[in-house]
Order: C-alpha cells, then structure tokens, then sequence
C-alpha cells in the first residue's frame, strides 16, 4: 500500500451545537433544550482534514481563523489530532467563522453560519508544493466560500493535475441562493460530491434523476450525491450509475457527516479501492459519525468493525 496523502482546501469554523425539543419556540419564547451545547471542529475544510489524519493519512489543511481565542482553539486541536496546519492562515480583521447548529430528535440540523475569516481566504497563496502523483486535493466549501471560484479554482486543479495529484471538488450550500455551477470549474475534477438537496438546487430540479443528468451535462467525470439514510449515489462519465446502500444506525447528529464521508472517500481511493468499495468505505464512516456526534471522529478500526457487523 502506498502513502496517503490529502490537503484539503476550505473553511474551519467553531461549530456551537444545541440540540432541540420537538417544537420549536417561536421568536420571543423559550424551549428548553435536550442537554447542555457543545462545540467543536466545525466547517466543510477542518472536519474533512481532521478525519484524514483520524484516518492514518497524512492530512494538511489550507484555510482561515480569525485572532481571537477561537482560531487559536481550532488550531491547537486540529494539531492535536494530527492535521498539518502550516497554512491555516490568521486573518487579523475578522472574527473566526462560527455556525449554530440546531439538532433535532432525528439528528438532522438546520445551520446558521457566520463565514467571518472563512471568507478572505485567498486561494492564490494555497501552496500545492506537497502534492505528487496519487495524491488527493479536497477543495470544500465551494459555494459557502466564493473565493472558491472563478481562475483562482481552475488554477489550483490545473498545478494539482500537474503534479500528479487527483482532484475532489465539494459543493456546499450556496447561502446566496444563486447556484451559479459555472464559476466551479466542475469539468476539470476527477469527482464532484454533494448531498441530495445541493445537487437538486444548482440543478433547479425537484428530483434527484433530471439534477444528476444536468448536472453530469456540464463535463462532471463522477458524481457523488450524498443521500443520507438513502446510502449515496455513483454516476460516472462512462455509463456506472449505482446507489451504495447505507448503513442503519441510529442517528444522534448529522453535523460534519457529509465532511466525514469526504474524508473517507479521499482515503479510501488513494489506498487503491475502486469506486464502489471506497464509497462503502465512506458511507460507514458517515454511519459512525452521524451514531456519535459531533465529537466522533471515526477511526479505522470503528469504520471497518462497522462494516463488518452489518456484513
């Protein structure tokens, strides 16, 4: 087995997570909450990054904090959990990104976010120098961040692909509403992922089939649509259309599950899995993040002793 490595691109953010009653309170009343708040690693970059290094891979991260006690908390603890942090930069003016995340009894969370440093991040500056030939560039937070875009985006593939590396583009959720795909160089990346809902909105359909068919009508070599508790679907450019299965686990809190789920692919693939069994990989890492919370980052031994209970 060769060496692993991923440098993942994209935002790092103080996840404040409460978990919610059944009803909601309305504006200008009070619900008690299901247990006290927590936080941790948050945003699409940082979860990503952390859950390579959980992983056994080498991981390094490129992203933004802002001066304060929060950026300097993020960075100790992705240190501490292995992730190369040599460029997650300070930005002086503004405050560390911050998203309230607000769980229900379900585990689904509906996100507030704060892109604060997140935004000023200048892709231009990322350095690439560490990639070589088999190595994974996780660009994240594509439409969160709009820096993530444009020449700058189309230039970062194209010294990846230079060096050897493959490259992972990951849609997020297009605060603005425009969905504007064409600013996201999709036609350039080895694999294009989302969830079901942003595969749906930057396709402006209503169902999964006539999104993933638009979508793969502007160049997309594989999509990944990340489906929940529905497993995740596989189109490839030469005709593969599969859904790989979920595993059934009791969700306690979906937070960073997509990320996680990227972060496994990444490995996955770069050890030499195909497609399909590295998408498997993925969704079990996902089981085991979405069963634990927001502290759960999966190790390997967790994913495959999953896999292999559900056998």
């Amino acid at each position: 087995m060769g060496r692993t490595r991923v440098l993942t691109i994209g935002n790092t953010v103080l996840d404040v997570i409460g978990k919610t009653p059944d009803q909601l309170p309305q504006f200008g009343e009070l619900a008690a909450g299901r247990g006290p708040a927590d936080i941790d690693i948050g945003g699409n970059g940082a979860i990503a990054a952390a859950e390579v290094a959980i992983l056994g891979a080498t991981s390094s991260l490129a992203s933004t904090i802002g001066k304060d006690a929060w950026g300097k908390w993020l960075k100790k603890r992705l240190n501490q959990m292995g992730v190369d942090t040599r460029q997650l930069v300070t930005i002086k003016d503004q405050p560390t990104a911050t998203t309230l995340s607000l769980v229900r009894t379900d585990g689904e969370r509906a996100l507030l976010t704060h892109n604060g440093a997140s935004a000023d991040h200048d892709l231009g500056a990322v350095d690439l120098g560490s990639l070589e030939e088999g190595d994974w560039l996780l660009v994240a937070s594509l439409f969160l961040v709009s820096a993530y875009s444009g020449d700058p985006l189309r230039r970062v593939i194209e010294e990846a692909h230079s060096r050897g590396a493959r490259v992972a583009l990951d849609l997020a959720w297009d605060c603005t509403g425009d969905w504007d795909l064409d600013h996201l160089a999709v036609d350039t990346a080895d694999i294009v992922l989302g969830n079901d809902k942003e595969v749906k909105a930057v396709a402006c359909a209503t169902d999964l089939d006539t999104a993933v068919e638009k979508l793969m009508a502007k160049g997309i070599r594989t999509l990944v649509v990340k489906m929940g508790p529905e497993g995740a679907r596989v189109v490839t450019r030469d005709g593969l259309d599969v859904t790989v299965p979920a595993l059934d686990v009791e969700p306690i809190n979906a937070t960073g599950t997509g990320d996680v789920f990227n972060a496994a692919l990444m490995v996955a693939l770069s050890e030499g899995r195909d497609l399909e069994d590295a998408v498997t990989f993925a969704c079990a890492a996902g089981a085991v993040r979405v069963a634990g919370g927001c502290h759960q980052f999966p190790t390997r031994e967790e994913v495959d002793g999953l896999l292999a209970e559900m056998g």
